[in-house]
């Protein structure tokens, strides 16, 4: 578990709880072999959790002015005895794709809202149809947040033309600003009236009944790829990304391109996201057909989704080549047909392009390891090599970046890989690289256990280090101990022994509150 401290504000970075299985209350005698639920960082009786998990250390920051630092020191989490034990249910299988975050959504001040929007009186925006995860929905905005305790299935009213009223649970914004219905029918006539008297979080009421007509629009069957180019790892590759809206099966064909052929191919193939007829004749001649056949993909109804094509248990496709994908909606023909090149390779490449040349790195994908000997060629749009090289024991090469440079292909073995110079390289600005602020000195702290009752003792120690890691002169610290509510519960002289380890038991009381509590130093 790492903190970070800016400007004397203690950052809790993250937690992790699975140092141990079992409940690490060692005086509780009944907790004991009984596993930790671990949404909530309780046991089954009043234990509570520190968050840290120490004995991993944390890392604080000083100045030379004044110890000026802050640490999150222990996340306190108080379970319910009252119940009876109850077996945990078994965990529903899930993929990656699945996965959400359940982290509870922050609680809205309403008392804040009302005195900010104060007077301000409460009328329809805007009513429009938007897309959300992939789905068509009615959104009407709101120029005060409204009360979100108040039933907007009766205020609300939304009607069809042909088909009458239309179904469905109308979903209020973070913000308060906005109410949604999802799944609204493709090329429907939709008339919305909301009645007077819906009541905003000021205690202003909409003075008269607010109406409005729509038409949604048509949704025409779609399916692609989602991407241009992937590199798949060869033992890694669970499928290849689609996007496919109202088709329920494709016929995807398969070509792996001929090795003698790739400069040529890679020449012809602008990278376009799908191959008609006039191009087929040129491409598929360097490409040989290794697997065709019918995918269901079956996504939500008038719903957008990405989606995976199956083919990790497709023996022609194991193995490593550079392959290009054609597919088509199930019984439809057109004169142009989605299609991707994809990559099936161990060989992870990265390339850094400077003014005159090339920083060429590759790792394998699988373990991460960095890759040597591998061939690293350079080719103009033509297809003709105009750089060489291989990777030393690091995995890198440097080569000079000629004024046609389009394309990069790596290859060892079997194995190849390659890159497009040509496209959009990554931004680096969204991503941050400047690490932790330096400081002369740094306090780590770090303790035996991350589970206390209230009554029990606290083992604090602490190591006081500069810059590089080693030992600095004997200084005493201020500590200020915060509750949950940061309301100072103590404070104390954190002195070191002689050989310049410091330790402190922090006892709790009987009655101490639970949540965060934090050392400020």
């Amino acid at each position: 578990m790492t903190r970070s401290v800016t400007q004397g504000i203690p950052t809790l970075v993250s937690v992790r709880n699975d140092r141990r299985a079992l409940c690490p209350a060692l005086a509780c005698e009944e907790c004991e072999g009984l596993p930790v639920q671990s949404d909530s960082n309780t046991c089954h009786h009043d234990c509570y959790i520190v968050a840290p998990s120490l004995p991993l250390p944390m890392s604080a920051t000083m100045f030379n002015k004044g110890l000026f630092l802050a640490c999150a020191l222990a996340l306190l989490s108080a379970c319910d005895s009252s119940s009876q034990d109850k077996p945990a249910p078994a965990a529903a299988p899930t993929t990656q794709a699945a996965v959400t975050d359940t982290k509870p959504k922050p609680a809205v001040d309403l008392a804040a809202l009302s005195k900010r929007y104060a007077g301000r009186e409460l009328t329809v925006i805007d009513v429009s149809e938007i897309q959300i995860d992939g789905a068509s929905a009615l959104s009407v905005s709101f120029s005060v947040p409204l009360d979100p305790e108040q039933k907007f299935g009766e205020k609300l009213h939304l009607v069809d033309s042909k088909n009458g009223k239309v179904d469905g649970a109308w979903e209020l914004s973070d913000n308060l600003m906005e109410l949604r219905l999802r799944h609204l029918e493709p090329q429907r006539k939709l008339v919305l009236t909301v009645d007077a008297g819906l009541q905003a979080v000021n205690k202003a009421t909409l003075a008269a009944e607010y109406i409005s007509r729509l038409e949604t629009r048509d949704l025409q069957a779609t399916v692609g790829f989602a991407s241009r180019g992937s590199l798949l790892p060869t033992r890694l590759a669970e499928g290849l990304p689609v996007i496919a809206l109202n088709v329920d099966k494709v016929d995807v064909e398969f070509f792996r391109v001929k090795s003698d052929s790739m400069p040529n191919f890679l020449a012809q193939w602008d990278g376009a996201s799908s191959l008609s007829s006039y191009s087929s004749e040129e491409l598929l001649p360097m490409a040989e057909l290794v697997y065709s056949g019918r995918f269901d993909l079956k996504p939500a109804r008038n719903t957008r989704e990405t989606l995976l094509l199956p083919i990790a248990g497709i023996k022609p496709l194991q193995q490593p080549g550079v392959y290009l994908a054609v597919m088509r909606a199930s019984g439809t023909y057109s004169y142009s047909q989605p299609a991707t090149l994809f990559t099936l390779s161990d060989i992870g490449l990265s390339i850094h392009r400077y003014s005159n040349r090339l920083d060429v790195f590759t790792q394998a994908l699988e373990g991460g390891k960095a890759l040597s000997d591998v061939s690293v060629d350079v080719y103009d749009d033509s297809g003709k090599v105009v750089a060489q090289g291989k990777t030393d024991s690091d995995g890198h090469t440097q080569l000079p970046l000629p004024a046609k440079a389009a394309v990069v292909l790596a290859h060892k073995d079997e194995q190849t890989s390659m890159l497009r110079l040509n496209s959009s390289a990554l931004d680096l600005a969204e991503f941050d690289i400047s690490g932790p602020q330096a400081h002369p000195l740094q306090f780590f702290i770090f303790g035996p256990r991350d589970l206390y009752r209230p009554g029990e003792t606290v083992l604090l120690n602490g190591l006081l280090r500069d810059s590089d890691g080693k030992n600095v002169k004997q200084q005493p610290i201020t500590v200020e101990v915060r509750r949950p509510d940061d309301q100072v519960s103590r404070k104390f002289v954190w002195e070191a022994d002689s050989s310049g380890f410091y330790q402190y038991q922090l006892q709790l009381a009987d009655e101490a509150p639970t949540g965060r509590w934090q050392l400020v130093f």
